[in-house]
């Protein structure tokens, strides 16, 4: 019921804002002319994302990153988007939406003039504008219309959160910087070293998967490492990569080593990084090879799959974890790789001490 109310007042709403700029006087702000949009300057660190949901930055940010306009930042409407509680959808195609989703808070917009619905009132007061194919919107109106907070740092970085954040706006800042840059700007040589770090590995998704332990991590909050597949989309590459340090996987059995370079290759055009690492093929000899074209094949503590006993696996992890430093887990695309995710969110959450971590540290 709450859907067909959203669709309603959609329709509803892109009727009325058609008849109600059709009246308006002439004087209405012309839209902004494209190319006139001024770039966000360089953040700092360098590699400091523009934008950020809650603590993970957002895995678009080369291709759509914040925008200040005049010193106002405008974002991506698909980055609202990807908050659970938000949805973004275009029930016309004259008109944005973004509404909540109980129904209950929303902010429409007309792309033509740029006239704004906010939770029933009209008006002009949310700016938008067209970057190539990508609409961009005023932050600060439709957080607040959604109920959402945003915080704004040098660089700039902008960090919008629906109250699911860990870190602070500084801890977040400091996890990019060189290790005494961090301790003095943030002060994290006050906060102990987590005593455990739990390495979690997962591949990137593939297009006919039913499930995406990457995404699920994501959704979760949870730290990890993406082994991209060697024909890994430019979406699938920049996700992946957006956690630090990725690794490459290939489905070749015949020549794995080349397949790997080859992949390595391909997502360093993009990446501008090299990576050495895979996962282990189980085969000694194929691994000694992987190793001789210069990968390292790592062998997890853990695997995941579809026949996993994961109450078992739980106990054994969280006894591994007691008992060392570091203990390294890969969950496959599976059902229950989904719910292992939980479960090891759950298991961090009740030990302060440990860290879900990237292995690039």
């Amino acid at each position: 019921m709450t859907g067909v109310r959203i669709r309603t007042a959609a329709l509803l709403l892109a009727a009325a804002l058609t008849f109600s700029a059709s009246a308006r006087a002439a004087g209405t702000a012309d839209p902004p002319e494209p190319g006139k949009e001024e770039a966000s300057p360089g953040a700092v660190p360098e590699d400091m994302p523009s934008l950020f949901r809650n603590d993970m930055p957002w895995y678009k940010d080369t291709l759509e990153p914040l925008i200040m306009r005049n010193g106002v930042p405008y974002v991506p409407a698909d980055f609202l988007g990807m908050f659970p509680g938000i949805s973004f959808t275009m029930p016309a195609d004259n008109n944005l939406l973004l509404a909540s989703a109980d129904g209950t808070s929303y902010v429409s917009i007309l792309l033509d003039d740029g006239t704004s619905v906010v939770n029933g009132e009209i008006g002009d007061t949310v700016g938008l504008f067209r970057d190539g194919t990508v609409l961009y919107v005023e932050a600060e109106p439709v957080c607040r219309a959604l109920g959402l907070e945003e915080e704004l740092s040098d660089g700039p970085t902008l960090r919008i959160t629906d109250g699911n954040e860990r870190l602070t706006m500084d801890q977040l800042i400091g996890s990019y910087l060189p290790r005494e840059d961090a301790a003095v700007k943030t002060r994290f040589d006050e906060e102990p070293e987590p005593a455990r770090r739990l390495f979690i590995f997962c591949t990137s998704p593939e297009d006919t998967g039913e499930y995406s332990i990457e995404r699920e991590l994501e959704r979760y909050g949870l730290n990890c490492t993406v082994f991209l597949w060697h024909d890994a989309s430019p979406e699938e590459i920049l996700a992946g990569q957006s956690y630090g340090a990725y690794g490459v996987a290939t489905t070749d059995e015949e020549d794995t080593a080349g397949a790997l370079t080859a992949a390595d290759g391909r997502i360093r055009e993009m990446t501008r990084r090299r990576t050495r690492w895979t996962l282990t093929t189980e085969d000694p000899e194929t691994d000694d090879e992987l190793r001789s074209a210069g990968f390292c094949p790592l062998t997890p503590d853990f695997t995941v799959t579809s026949l996993t006993a994961l109450d078992t696996m739980m106990a054994e992890l969280e006894g591994r974890l007691n008992e060392r430093n570091e203990v390294y887990v890969f969950l496959t695309d599976c059902w229950k790789g989904t719910v292992a995710v939980s479960l090891l969110r759950a298991l961090l959450d009740n030990h302060s001490d440990w860290a879900d971590s990237n292995l690039g540290g």
